[in-house]
C-alpha cells in the first residue's frame, strides 16, 4: 500500500555565490529566495516559474524514494508495491537569478537562521547572538531612527515567531490585521516579547526566567516550550514563575558522540509541543508529544538516529536523519511512511520551514479542470487554481543547493494509482486521508471524482456491488452510467446523454458499454459446443446483474432526491457548489424515473408470481416523479403493462388533462380496468382542481351516472365563470335528467352563494325540496318494514297520529329544559334524512322572499292533500305568515303542529303596541281549543300560565278572564290576577303622581304670571286676541307661540324684555 502522502526534493542549480560560502539557511516569500552563509553572507534571488514539471516517466537520477509499511502487515519496506518511482515531480528552479547579497554583522560569524515576518514585511537575521533587521522585499537594513526603532538586538540566545501564525489550521491570523506579529526574543535574563509592525518594533514586557542559557525556544501564543542546559520545560506567559520541567535535554547526539545535541522543539497545534530526546539505548531518538501541562499525548515516534532537523507538516513529521536522508512519519499512528534517501553529493545541513511559498502543478491542475464537469468560469478558475498550488512545507539547504520539499496531493496519487488499475491501494489511500488530515466538506469534488473513476473500473472488472457502493459515494451523475446500457436509453429514447467529464472520458473509454464488458469478462474464442450454453448463461447472468446494479443505484438516486426535496440547489458554478456538487439538477431525474418503472415493467412481465408488488411499486414511481416521465416513451409501455392509472398520472403531470380524463371516465365505464383507479372521487376532485368548465360540460355526465351529488358539486365549482340565467337553465336542464339531488344543491348554491332572485328558481326549489321529502318519507317506510303511515287531520282541535317526526317532537320538547321550537329539533336531527330535508324546506321557505306566497301556499295544500305523510304545517305556516294571514298561522302551529314556542314568537314579532293584546289573546283561546288526547290538561295549564306570567302585561284581565273555563280553580290564574292587580294599581298610582306634578307647575305658572302682571302694572284682564304682524316692533324678531307679549299705548306688540331694555314703563 502505497503512503498517504509523498514528498519530493526539487532540484535546482548550483548557487551563485564566492567560491568558499557555504549555503547554512534559507527562506522564501513569494518568489524571493533569502539563503544564509556559513561566513556570515545573505544572498537575494528571485525565482521564475515556480512549477513542477511533470517527469513522469524520469526521476532524478540518484534520488531514492522508499515507501515504508508496518512490519505487521507482513510487507517489505523496499517492496514494489511501495515504490513511486512513475510519478515523480520536480521543482524546476533552473531560472533563480542572484539579486544582491550583502554581509551580515561584522565579522564572519554563521548565519544561524531567517525568518520571514509577512504581515511587517520584514526579514529576521539571527546571526552572532544578534537579531537584525531588513526590510521586504529589497533586504534594506533597518536602524533605530526617531520614528522607528529596528536597533539589532544583541545578546540573544535564540528566538521564536508565534507557530499558531504560520500554522495552516489557522489562516485567520494572515488575514486579520489586528492580530500583531509577535516576536519572543531569549536572553540571558529571560525573555523578552515585541510586537513588529511595519514602521515600528516595541518591547511590550520582558518576562524574568530562573533558567540557564536558552538553546531553544517555541511558542505557541502565550504557551511557551523551550529547552535550556539541563532541562525541557514549559512556560506560561501568564504565571512566567511557574515554569513546568519536564525531561533532561539531550546533551550529546547518540549518532555522534564527538558533537554536542541540538534540542529540538515543534508546535503541533495549540497545547501540544513535541520534544526530541535520546533513547538511552541506541543510537536511536524519541519524539514526545507534551500537552501545556505536561501530559504524554498520542504515542512516541522511534527515530531511526538522533535527527539533525524536525518540521512538521500537517499530518506529518519529517525529520533530516543523520544517514543523509529524509524520513517522514504519520503523526496518528506515529509510523515511518518514507525514507527519501538523498544523494551523496546533496549533503544536507539545514531543514527550514516555508510556509509562504507555493509551487503551481499542472498535472494537477489538469487534473482539477478534468473533475469539474461544468464549463470553466472565473469562480471556478479561481478554484482550481487555489487547489492545484501545491504548498511548500520546507527548504532543504545543502552547501550549494536548495531543495523545496513537496506534499504530492492526494488526488495526484490516487489518480495515479487508480491509472494503474491498483483500487484497493487508492481507496485505502483516500480513508486513510479522510480520518487524518483530508477535510471531506472543502474537497467533495475530488472525493467524488475518486469514487466514480474507481466504480467505473470496478464495473469494466463486473465488480457490480462494489462499483454500486462508490457510485453512491462519488455521486455518479444517472445520465454518464447510462451511456454503459445504451439500448436501454434507445428503448426509453433518452438518446441525449452527455459526454463524461475530461477526467473520466479515458475510464469510460475503456470501459466501454455493456456488451463490451460482457464480452471482456467471458471465455474469448468460439467455445466448444457442450460449452456454448453455459457460456450463453454466464453472459445473460452478467446483463441482469448489471442491470440490477443500474436499478439499485437509481434507487437510491431517488431517495437521496426525496430527502433533499426542500433544499434548494445552489448555482453549478457557484463556489457553494465546489464544496456540494451534487444538487437535484445533476440527479437526473428524468432519466432515473424511466428507467426504474421500465424496469418494474419488466419485471412485471417476467415474474407474474410478484404481480401485485410490482404493480404497487410502479404506482409509487409514477406518483414521485411522474413530471419527469417522457410520455412519448412511458405511454406504450404502460400500455401494453395495462397500467392505465399509473399513465394518466404520466399525463397528468405532463399538462395532459384532457387524457388523463380521458382514461378515467373509460375506467369508470368499465372498458378498461385498473384497481388503483380511484373511482369517481378522485375524478371529481381532479376536475374540481382543475376549474375548467369546457372539461366540466364535456365530463360531467361520467360524473353524474355515479354521482349526483359530485356532479352538482362540478358545475358549483364553475358557476361563478358564467352565473347567467341561460347557464343556469342549461346546467339544470342537465342535472334535472339524472334526479332531483344534484338539482337542488345546484338551486341552493345558485340562489345563497350567487343572489339570483328569480322567483321561478326559488319555486323551483320548494317544489324539489317537497318531491325530495316525499321521496324520503317513501324510503323511510320501506327501510322500516311499515305500511302506510296513520296521518289523519281531523279538523280543528285534533293534531295528527302516528307521525314519528311529529311524536319524537311532542317528547323532546316535554323533557327539554329550555323551550323548543320544531326547527330547532329538525336541525337537531341531521343524521335523519326526513328531518333534514324538512329543515331545508323550512329555512329557505323563511328567508327566500322572492316566490309567490299564494301560489305556493296553494302548491303546498295540493301536495298534503294528495300526501297525508306530509305533513306541511308548519311550512304552510311559514308562508301564511308572509301573506298576513296570522290568526291561520296561530292556529297551525298551536292546533296542528303542537309548537308552541314558535307561536309564542310568532305573536312577539308581528304585534305591535296596538295589536299585541289582539294576537297574545288569540293564542291564548287555541291554548284553551287544545284537546286533552293531543295535551293533557296539565300540560294545557302549564302553557296558559306560561304565557298568562310571561305576557301578562299586555292582556286585558276582562278578556283574559272571559277565556278561562268556569270549572278551573282561582289558583291557576292567581298569579295572573295578582300582576294584573299590581300593575292597575301601579298605574292608578302613576297617574295620581301625574296629576299632582300638572298641577303644581300650573300654581307656579300662575303665579308668575301674577307677578309680571304687578310689575308691568297693566290693567290688561283675560287674553287679547290680535291678528297684528307676528314680530316685535323693536327687535324685529319672531314672536312664537310661547313668549309673552305685551301691546302698548300705540297698539304694537312687543316682547317683554325688550319693554325692560328700552326702560319704558
Amino acid at each position: 500500500m502505497s503512503p498517504p502522502g509523498q514528498f519530493r526534493p526539487g532540484r535546482t542549480e548550483e548557487i551563485r555565490r564566492p567560491p568558499r560560502a557555504a549555503a547554512h539557511c534559507v527562506e522564501c516569500w513569494e518568489n524571493n529566495l533569502y539563503v544564509g552563509t556559513a561566513d556570515g553572507q545573505l544572498y537575494h534571488y528571485w525565482v521564475d516559474n515556480l512549477t513542477l514539471a511533470d517527469t513522469t516517466s524520469q526521476r532524478h537520477p540518484s534520488n531514492s524514494n522508499r515507501s515504508c509499511h508496518s512490519e505487521s502487515q507482513g510487507d517489505d519496506t523496499n517492496s514494489a508495491a511501495g515504490e513511486m518511482s512513475t510519478t515523480t515531480v520536480s521543482a524546476d528552479m533552473n531560472q533563480a537569478s542572484l539579486i544582491q547579497f550583502i554581509l551580515v554583522g561584522s565579522g564572519k560569524a554563521r548565519v544561524d537562521s531567517l525568518a520571514v515576518l509577512e504581515k511587517a514585511r520584514k526579514l529576521v537575521v539571527f546571526c552572532d547572538s544578534t537579531l537584525s533587521f531588513y526590510s521586504l522585499p529589497d533586504l534594506t537594513p533597518l536602524t533605530t531612527t526617531a520614528n522607528a526603532n529596528f536597533g539589532p538586538l544583541r545578546g540573544v540566545q535564540s528566538y521564536a515567531t508565534d507557530a499558531a501564525v504560520t500554522a495552516t489550521s489557522n489562516p485567520q491570523f494572515h488575514r486579520d490585521p489586528q492580530v500583531p506579529t509577535v516576536l519572543m526574543v531569549a536572553k540571558r535574563r529571560g525573555l523578552q516579547v515585541y510586537h513588529v509592525a511595519p514602521q515600528s518594533l516595541q518591547l511590550r514586557y520582558e518576562v524574568p526566567l530562573a533558567v540557564g542559557g536558552i538553546r531553544t525556544l517555541c511558542a505557541w501564543h502565550d504557551q511557551f516550550c523551550l529547552a535550556d542546559d539541563e532541562m525541557y520545560q514549559l512556560v506560561n506567559l501568564r504565571h512566567p514563575k511557574e515554569a513546568l520541567p519536564l525531561i533532561p535535554t539531550p546533551t550529546t547526539s547518540p549518532s555522534a558522540p564527538n558533537s554536542s545535541a541540538q534540542p529540538w522543539i515543534v508546535a503541533i497545534q495549540a497545547n501540544e509541543f513535541l520534544i526530541v530526546t535520546t533513547s538511552g539505548v541506541d543510537r536511536s531518538a524519541l519524539g514526545m508529544f507534551i500537552t501545556g501541562r505536561g501530559d504524554a499525548v498520542r504515542g512516541t515516534l522511534h527515530f531511526t538516529s538522533y535527527p539533525r532537523a524536525v518540521g512538521y507538516a500537517d499530518p506529518y513529521i519529517v525529520t533530516l536523519a543523520r544517514t543523509n536522508a529524509l524520513e517522514i512519519y504519520h503523526i496518528a499512528d506515529q509510523r515511518l511512511v518514507q525514507v527519501i534517501d538523498l544523494p551523496p553529493s546533496h549533503a544536507a545541513r539545514n531543514l527550514s520551514r516555508a510556509s509562504l511559498m507555493a509551487i503551481q502543478t499542472p498535472l494537477l491542475a489538469k487534473l482539477e479542470g478534468s473533475v469539474l464537469t461544468q464549463p470553466a468560469s472565473p469562480d471556478t478558475a479561481q478554484a482550481i487554481t487555489q487547489k492545484t498550488t501545491v504548498p511548500v512545507p520546507f527548504l532543504l539547504t545543502s552547501a550549494t543547493t536548495v531543495d523545496a520539499l513537496v506534499l504530492q496531493p492526494l488526488l495526484l496519487q490516487v489518480d495515479l494509482l487508480l491509472d494503474a488499475h491498483r483500487v484497493e491501494e487508492a481507496l485505502a489511500k483516500t480513508h486513510q486521508a479522510l480520518e487524518t488530515c483530508y477535510t471531506a466538506p472543502t474537497r467533495q469534488l475530488e472525493l467524488c471524482y475518486i469514487y466514480q473513476k474507481a466504480g467505473l473500473i470496478y464495473l469494466g472488472k463486473t465488480l457490480f456491488d462494489d462499483a454500486l457502493d462508490l457510485f453512491c459515494k462519488g455521486k455518479l451523475r444517472p445520465r454518464l452510467l447510462l451511456k454503459v446500457f445504451p439500448s436501454l436509453a434507445q428503448t426509453l429514447q433518452l438518446t441525449t446523454l452527455p459526454d463524461p467529464p475530461r477526467g473520466l472520458a479515458d475510464v469510460f473509454a475503456a470501459t466501454g458499454d455493456i456488451d463490451h464488458i460482457v464480452a471482456v469478462n467471458t471465455p474469448s474464442g468460439p467455445p466448444p459446443t457442450e460449452d456454448h450454453e453455459t457460456h450463453r448463461a454466464l453472459g445473460a447472468m452478467l446483463r441482469q446483474n448489471a442491470h440490477d446494479m443500474l436499478a439499485r443505484y437509481f434507487e437510491f438516486v431517488q431517495q437521496e432526491a426525496q430527502r433533499s426535496y426542500d433544499r434548494q440547489p445552489p448555482s453549478a458554478l457557484s463556489p457553494e457548489a465546489l464544496e456540494r456538487p451534487w444538487s437535484r439538477t445533476e440527479m437526473d431525474l428524468d432519466v432515473v424515473y424511466p428507467v426504474l418503472v421500465y424496469q418494474a415493467l419488466t419485471r412485471l412481465v417476467d415474474q407474474p408470481p410478484e404481480q401485485k408488488a410490482l404493480q404497487s411499486k410502479v404506482l409509487d414511481l409514477v406518483k414521485a416523479g411522474a413530471e419527469y416521465c417522457p410520455i412519448a416513451s412511458m405511454a406504450p409501455l404502460l400500455t401494453d403493462a395495462h397500467q392505465y392509472y399509473a399513465l394518466s398520472l404520466v399525463y397528468r403531470a405532463n399538462g395532459q388533462s384532457a387524457k388523463a380524463l380521458q382514461l378515467w371516465a373509460d375506467l369508470l365505464a368499465g372498458a378498461l380496468e385498473d384497481s388503483h383507479f380511484g373511482g369517481v372521487n378522485e375524478m371529481y376532485e381532479y376536475l374540481y382542481l382543475l376549474g375548467d368548465s369546457d372539461l366540466v360540460w364535456e365530463l360531467s355526465s361520467v360524473v353524474l351516472k355515479h354521482s349526483e351529488l359530485l356532479g352538482a358539486k362540478l358545475f358549483i365549482s364553475v358557476a361563478a365563470q358564467d352565473p347567467s340565467s341561460a347557464m343556469v337553465d342549461r346546467v339544470i336542464d342537465r342535472l334535472q335528467s339524472y334526479g332531483p339531488t344534484g338539482t337542488t344543491m345546484y338551486l341552493e348554491f345558485v340562489i345563497d352563494q350567487l343572489g339570483n332572485q328569480e322567483p321561478r328558481y326559488h319555486e323551483r326549489l320548494i317544489e324539489l325540496l317537497v318531491q325530495a321529502l316525499q321521496q324520503r318519507l317513501q324510503d323511510s317506510q320501506q327501510h322500516d318494514g311499515n305500511g302506510p303511515l296513520n296521518h289523519v287531520i281531523e279538523g280543528p282541535g285534533r293534531t295528527r297520529a302516528g307521525d314519528p317526526l311529529h311524536e319524537g317532537f311532542q317528547r323532546m320538547r316535554r323533557k327539554a329544559a329550555d323551550p323548543l321550537t320544531f326547527l330547532e329539533y329538525l336541525q337537531s336531527r341531521q343524521h335523519d334524512p326526513v328531518a333534514r330535508v324538512r329543515s331545508q324546506l323550512l329555512s329557505f321557505l323563511a328567508r327566500s322572499q322572492q316566490y309567490d306566497c299564494a301560489g305556493v301556499a296553494d302548491q303546498l295544500q295540493r301536495h298534503q292533500a294528495d300526501d297525508h305523510r306530509l305533513g306541511l304545517d308548519s311550512e304552510l305556516a311559514v308562508v301564511w305568515g308572509k301573506l298576513g294571514e296570522h290568526e291561520r298561522v296561530i292556529e297551525a302551529l298551536v292546533l296542528r303542529v303542537q309548537d308552541y314556542e314558535s307561536a309564542e314568537r310568532y305573536c312577539q314579532r308581528i304585534a305591535d303596541d296596538t295589536t299585541r293584546s289582539h294576537y297574545f289573546l288569540t293564542l291564548l283561546k287555541y291554548y284553551l281549543q287544545l284537546d286533552s288526547a293531543d295535551d293533557d290538561e296539565d300540560q294545557i295549564i302549564i302553557l296558559v300560565r306560561h304565557l298568562l306570567t310571561r305576557y301578562g302585561s299586555s292582556l286585558e284581565p276582562l278578556a283574559v278572564l272571559r277565556l278561562i273555563p268556569e270549572m278551573w280553580t282561582v289558583d291557576i290564574v292567581e298569579p295572573f290576577l295578582r300582576q294584573a292587580l299590581r300593575s292597575t294599581e301601579t298605574r292608578r298610582r302613576e297617574c295620581q303622581v301625574t296629576k299632582s306634578l300638572h298641577q303644581a307647575t300650573h300654581l307656579v305658572t300662575h303665579h308668575k304670571l301674577i307677578l309680571t302682571r304687578k310689575a308691568l302694572n297693566t290693567r290688561i284682564k283675560g287674553p287679547i286676541v290680535t291678528d297684528a304682524p307676528d314680530t316685535c316692533s323693536y327687535c324685529d324678531r319672531p314672536l312664537d307661540s310661547q313668549a309673552v307679549a305685551i301691546i302698548l299705548a300705540s297698539h304694537e306688540l312687543v316682547h317683554p324684555a325688550c319693554v325692560q331694555s328700552q326702560g319704558m314703563e
